[in-house]
C-alpha cells in the first residue's frame, strides 16, 4: 500500500471522483466540509496538504488544513476499505507529515458512524467533538415574533459587513472554525455561487446588529441554515427563535425549500433544545477525533 502527498492540480479529478464516489456509497453524505473543498478546488492554501492512499486507484484521500493551534483533516475512505491496511498506513502518514510540520496534535472530522468505530478503535485516536445534522420540513410551525423595536431585515453588501464580523466573533469567540473571522472570510462566501444577501437576515434594535440567520439553498427543494447567532446581551426574549424562523419562513416563502438542516455542536444543549422546539430533528453524527503526538514522532 503506497502513500503519497498529493499533487496539485494534477490529481484534482482524481481526487473529485474519489468525494463523489464515497457520498454516493454513503446516501448523500460528504466526506469533506466545505472548508476543504473550497480549499481542493482553488489551491490547496500555504499549510494546506492532501495525502491519497493506495496502489493503482486511490483507497483514501486525507484532507489537512490549520485551524487554530491544530492541524484538523477530514478522511475521505472507499465503501470498499472502511477498515484495514489502506485507512490505518493513511493515518499513520498524517501523522508522520503533522508532525514533521512542527505541530503535537492533529484533529480529525469523521462523517459515517462505520469510519468512526474504525478510527475510535486505532491507538490515540481520541473523540473529543460531536456535531450533528438536524432537519425539520418547511414550512414551520410558528412565526418570527421577534421582541418589541427589534426589525429584520436582509444583509446590505457595503454596509452591514462590520457589524456582522463583531457579533459573529463575538458569539463565536474560541470557536475552531467559526471564530475570527475576517472580513476577507467573509467576502470569499460571497463569490459561491449560492451566496444570496437576502437570504442572510439581519435583526437590528436601535441600529444595533443584535441576531443574523444566514441562510442558503443546498439543493433542490431543500434549505440550510449555514451559521446562526444572536448578542449574549439579549438573550432570554425569544431573539434567537425569532430569528431562526425568520430564516426558514424566508425559505420557504421565496426560496421555495419544503425542508430545512443546520448542524450543531451536540454538547450545545441550549442550541439542541431551541432547534427541537420549532421541529428540528437529529439525522447525523459527524465526530471529531483527536491524537497526540508523542516525543518520538516529534
Amino acid at each position: 500500500m503506497h502513500v503519497r502527498l498529493a499533487r496539485f492540480p494534477q490529481d484534482l479529478e482524481i481526487i473529485r471522483a474519489l468525494v463523489g464516489a464515497v457520498t454516493e456509497f454513503d446516501g448523500g453524505t460528504s466526506p469533506l466540509g466545505e472548508a476543504p473543498l473550497h480549499d481542493i478546488s482553488r489551491g490547496p492554501d500555504r499549510g494546506s496538504f492532501g495525502l491519497l492512499a493506495g496502489d493503482g486507484d486511490p483507497c483514501a484521500y486525507v484532507h489537512a488544513m490549520t485551524v487554530g493551534t491544530i492541524l484538523s483533516a477530514e478522511l475521505v475512505l472507499d465503501g470498499d476499505h472502511r477498515a484495514g491496511s489502506c485507512p490505518t498506513m493513511l493515518l499513520g502518514a498524517l501523522s508522520e507529515q503533522t508532525a514533521a510540520r512542527g505541530y503535537s496534535e492533529v484533529g480529525l472530522w469523521v462523517h459515517t458512524d462505520d469510519v468512526s468505530e474504525f478510527v475510535g478503535s486505532l491507538d490515540g485516536w481520541e473523540p473529543t467533538r460531536t456535531l450533528i445534522r438536524m432537519e425539520t420540513s418547511l414550512p414551520p410551525d410558528g412565526l418570527a415574533e421577534f421582541p418589541s423595536g427589534t426589525t429584520a431585515k436582509p444583509f446590505r453588501i457595503g454596509m452591514d459587513e462590520r457589524a456582522w464580523l463583531e457579533l459573529n466573533n463575538s458569539a463565536f469567540s474560541g470557536h475552531p472554525e467559526q471564530g475570527g473571522w475576517t472580513r476577507a472570510d467573509l467576502e470569499q462566501r460571497f463569490s459561491h455561487e449560492w451566496f444570496d444577501p437576502v437570504g442572510l437576515r439581519m435583526a437590528w434594535f436601535n441600529e444595533k446588529l443584535v441576531a443574523f440567520n444566514w441562510t442558503k439553498l443546498s439543493g433542490q427543494g431543500t434549505g440550510e441554515i449555514y451559521v446562526i447567532a444572536s448578542s449574549g446581551a439579549v438573550r432570554g426574549k425569544g431573539l434567537g427563535r425569532a430569528i431562526a424562523l425568520e430564516g426558514l419562513w424566508d425559505l420557504y416563502t421565496r426560496q421555495l425549500a419544503l425542508t430545512a438542516s443546520l448542524h450543531v455542536d451536540l454538547y450545545n444543549a441550549t442550541a439542541v433544545g431551541l432547534y427541537e422546539s420549532i421541529g428540528f430533528r437529529r439525522q447525523e453524527s459527524h465526530r471529531f477525533f483527536t491524537r497526540k503526538l508523542d516525543a518520538a514522532e516529534r
